[in-house]
């Protein structure tokens, strides 16, 4: 079974998907929808290489354009949105490093490194500030995956680093002009078989981005298929959800699970597949929890933490998902009213709490702030709602 296969174990959704494909009856707009660590993104590669293939979509199909889906280097596919990848990064360089000399190894580890960089594809950031900031890490990416075979070890280290700086240029929500310009590239008529546009977290997108969307999938182009995946099928425009075909991506079983680990990472454990990634986290979510509920304590005592030192203790707040789990233990943890003294006034301290904390979240994944200027705003905003409810 080829790597490209591996990570859709026990997923009725996708063979179902596959089965449309070849019958003709897939759709030009599909939604993957399910809890996370479900296969969507993994199905979606997969579903777009037999989409983009020149041939006959078998699976050991060995034309130029499925040669390059093998390592997400298909000009034909392109996946926009949001995503923690550093976590699947590490886990592959751990295998990648545990068996060098193994071709799958390296294969792990390059599709890792790509479901990261494709995101950065500079047709997407045309006009933005960023691009020029970003573009040297790219080609050091790139450099260093082709030293793989060489020094793992070494390349492996350099690109992890380089992968991390990439992964805080990401918006959390697609602003409208990558969507304009990711929709743009998929009505250019590709050289043979379809395009493929990959939208992750599309629930994430803004209202102006969703608009954007909306208006192309009421009028899709022949040539190109459009898969949208989300966590959160709830949280998706109703108008988005009428134009698409959903295929729903049920939770595995442990058993499944632990075949997926042993057989993708070469792991036998026990940890569902959402936990073994969580390991690679620089610090745990129990210590998370913790920062959260002391930094909340010491605000409500009538004291100022420590914006510097949070982050510091906080591993920098890096990856970006850490920043976001600290902001939901804080939400959860200032709602627990049963151990402060703000019981008569829980829906203004709610609300409060609860606009704070999605402004730092955005001043951070959208606008790029540093975690320590986006705690220090969120401390003073805090600190002013608890005076003024006392």
């Amino acid at each position: 079974m080829s790597e490209d296969w591996k990570t859709i174990f026990s997923q009725q959704a996708f063979e179902s998907a596959k089965s449309d494909f070849f019958s003709s009856k897939l759709p030009g707009s599909i939604l993957f929808f399910g809890a996370e660590g479900t296969g969507k993104l993994s199905s979606a590669l997969s579903l777009s290489r037999l989409l983009s293939c020149e041939k006959n979509g078998a699976e050991d199909c060995d034309c130029a354009s499925c040669r390059a889906s093998k390592e997400i280097a298909n000009p034909s596919v392109l996946i926009c949105g949001s995503r923690a990848c550093s976590l699947l990064i590490k886990a592959a360089q751990k295998r990648l490093l545990k068996y060098p000399s193994e071709e799958e190894s390296k294969t792990l580890f390059i599709r890792a490194v790509r479901i990261l960089t494709v995101r950065f594809t500079p047709f997407l950031w045309t006009g933005s500030d960023k691009l020029s900031k970003f573009a040297p890490l790219l080609t050091e990416i790139e450099d260093e995956l082709s030293s793989i075979s060489k020094d793992a070890k070494k390349a492996s280290e350099s690109i992890v680093k380089s992968c991390e700086k990439l992964e805080e240029f990401l918006y959390n929500s697609m602003p409208i002009d990558q969507v304009r310009a990711a929709l743009e590239w998929a009505r250019i008529k590709p050289s043979h078989a379809k395009k493929v546009l990959i939208l992750e977290n599309a629930e994430r997108m803004q209202e102006g981005s969703r608009n954007a969307l909306l208006k192309i999938l009421e009028e899709p182009p022949l040539d190109a298929v459009f898969i949208l995946t989300t966590a959160n099928r709830g949280a998706m425009m109703q108008t988005i959800l009428s134009r698409v075909r959903p295929y729903s991506f049920s939770p595995r079983s442990k058993s499944v699970e632990k075949d997926i680990l042993r057989a993708v990472f070469r792991e036998e454990s026990d940890l569902s597949i959402s936990e073994y990634l969580n390991s690679f986290l620089p610090i745990s979510h129990a210590e998370i929890r913790e920062k959260a509920k002391s930094y909340w304590r010491t605000i409500c005592s009538g004291k100022i933490p420590q914006a510097d030192a949070l982050v510091k203790e906080c591993a920098t707040f890096s990856p970006r998902s850490v920043f976001f789990d600290f902001l939901r233990a804080l939400f959860e943890e200032s709602c627990d009213f049963s151990s402060n003294s703000f019981s008569s006034m829980k829906s203004e301290i709610a609300a409060s709490v609860s606009s704070s904390v999605r402004d730092a979240w955005n001043a951070v994944s959208v606008f790029n702030q540093t975690p320590v200027a986006a705690i220090e705003c969120l401390t003073r905003e805090l600190f002013h709602s608890i005076r003024l409810s006392r």
